[in-house]
């Protein structure tokens, strides 16, 4: 459930709109906006639409759109870090000290406050952060799925062992502490191109693994989220999985069978990510070679 802002620029003589690029240096913020797969494009915008976060301590994201002159609206999704609480309520800070003179509606409740109210709930609002956190926990059996939950870089898969240790804590840094180190990862994380198969109409999930990459894999190639239908993604019939070579700057003819792909790299070095994934360490030209020599080809 998000927590929603909507700040409004007041005065009919007042023209100050929002800089952006001060915004981002004053509250020390990157940002990018999500693909079809809830995966982060770093440095990208929509119309001064964003997600922003803070790379310091990365949580689940703040939801930005600057795209009226007049009116900034802004959300956070429960529940989420501290840190990420602490920057959210920054930003409102941030905004109204540009705009000097504004209205401050929360989205949700349909309720105005002073920019002191507001700075007012932050601890409350930390609390019912935990208090939602826990209630996720309890409601997630941990059994045939995980709690799926979409982040600031991409989605995570919250499984039992960090369910429990998340239980046990009696506030939100064990949980700030989880969502920053799953996503201050250098690496790629993987995500399908859908294709139709014309022979006999089934869908093909394509994935693609790069030279020298190390790489967040699911282990069922069905285990994505879309954006446009996130409840009900469309299913694959069929994963393969492809190769480029990025010394040489193309990509290896052909395609493999995704779950011989899966299998071989779990017996050489790879590791769990959370409940779904599993990360590869990067492979070289000659280890791709040898990998491919050793997985069901199709044509």
């Amino acid at each position: 459930m998000p927590f929603s802002l909507k700040i409004t620029r007041k005065g009919f003589f007042t023209k100050r709109t929002i800089d952006i690029g001060e915004m981002l240096e004053n509250c020390k913020f990157k940002f990018g906006t999500y693909n079809d797969f809830y995966v982060l494009d770093e440095g990208k915008h929509q119309n001064n639409s964003c997600i922003l976060y803070n790379p310091q301590h990365i949580g689940r994201g703040i939801y930005f759109d600057g795209n009226n002159d007049a009116l900034v609206e802004m959300s956070i999704n429960t529940p989420t870090s501290q840190y990420e609480i602490e920057d959210f309520f920054a930003l409102a800070k941030e905004i109204c000290r540009q705009y000097k003179s504004f209205d401050i509606l929360n989205v949700e409740d349909n309720k105005k406050f002073s920019l002191e109210e507001l700075l007012g709930i932050k601890d409350d609002f930390i609390k019912f952060n935990y208090d939602e956190l826990q209630k996720g926990i309890e409601k997630s059996d941990f059994g045939e799925r995980a709690w799926i939950m979409t982040a600031t870089m991409w989605p995570i898969w919250i499984d039992k062992h960090m369910g429990d240790k998340m239980r046990e804590s009696k506030d939100l840094t064990v949980f700030s502490k989880l969502l920053h180190d799953k996503q201050n990862m250098d690496t790629y994380y993987a995500k399908p191109s859908l294709m139709r198969n014309e022979v006999d109409n089934s869908i093909l999930a394509i994935y693609t693994l790069t030279e020298d990459c190390p790489s967040i894999f699911p282990m069922n190639f069905n285990d994505f989220i879309s954006a446009s239908n996130p409840q009900n993604p469309i299913r694959a019939d069929k994963g393969m999985i492809r190769f480029f070579i990025f010394s040489e700057n193309r990509p290896l003819d052909g395609m493999w069978d995704y779950e011989e792909f899966i299998k071989y790299v779990m017996e050489r070095g790879a590791t769990k990510y959370d409940d779904a994934h599993i990360l590869i360490p990067e492979y070289n030209k000659a280890g791709i070679e040898e990998m491919t020599n050793s997985i069901l080809r199709h044509a």
